[in-house]
């Protein structure tokens, strides 16, 4: 049955990444959020809707399907739900933590929600190449905007879908890292640091970022 594109359809789900769960929602059109990364009793608040990070209206919570490794709880769920976005996205997720960058790319972002500055900066970074950094005034100029690489960080600082926008392949022109839009209870700084290491093949930055996550319980 052909569906409607309407922002009140969306599918809600979690994957257990190597490196935490990530808590994905997904539109019709693409991927609308991404909260990453968060520990297991993180992601039991953010499903029982007692935020203690952002809270997610709680309308996102029905439909909750938990993916692991992958595949999801109950594969009849999935048929009723019709989340091939939200699978792709999940599949896409435990491939880049796997050292395949390639399918984050793949995932359309569901726009609908977000300002015609934001769309215009996320296409930019999505651009950029892994292993690559770019300044905010470079993204700036791309966005035909040169002078606007305050409005670029803001733009990123409230990036729905890290990991699918790669905000952290954006850095200040001095060459200092910047901040990096964290849902989770990890700095910011320190994840876009080892984000950056992971994508030059440094597969210690990805046991740092669980050794973090787990003292942090």
């Amino acid at each position: 049955m052909k569906k409607a594109k309407n922002l009140d359809k969306y599918v809600t789900g979690a994957v257990n990444t190597s490196c935490g769960w990530a808590y994905l929602i997904a539109g019709e059109a693409g991927v609308m959020a991404c909260i990453w990364p968060l520990a297991e009793e993180d992601l039991v608040a953010w499903e029982d809707g007692h935020d203690h990070c952002h809270r997610i209206h709680e309308e996102f919570q029905k439909n909750l399907i938990i993916l692991k490794d992958g595949r999801s709880a109950d594969k009849r769920d999935v048929e009723k739900n019709d989340d091939a976005v939200l699978k792709q996205a999940a599949e896409a997720l435990l491939a880049y933590f796997s050292g395949n960058f390639a399918p984050l790319v793949n995932v359309e972002i569901d726009s609908r929600n977000l300002s015609l500055w934001q769309r215009m900066v996320y296409r930019v970074v999505r651009s950029i190449p892994r292993d690559e950094v770019r300044s905010y005034k470079w993204v700036a100029v791309e966005c035909g905007k040169p002078g606007a690489a305050r409005a670029v960080g803001q733009a990123l600082a409230v990036n729905p879908t890290p990991l699918f926008v790669p905000c952290h392949r954006v850095v200040h022109s001095d060459g200092c890292t910047g901040n990096f839009t964290s849902r989770g209870k990890i700095p910011g700084a320190v994840l876009k640091r080892l984000l950056l290491q992971w994508e030059k093949g440094d597969g210690c930055a990805l046991d740092e970022i669980s050794r973090l996550l787990r003292e942090d319980r």
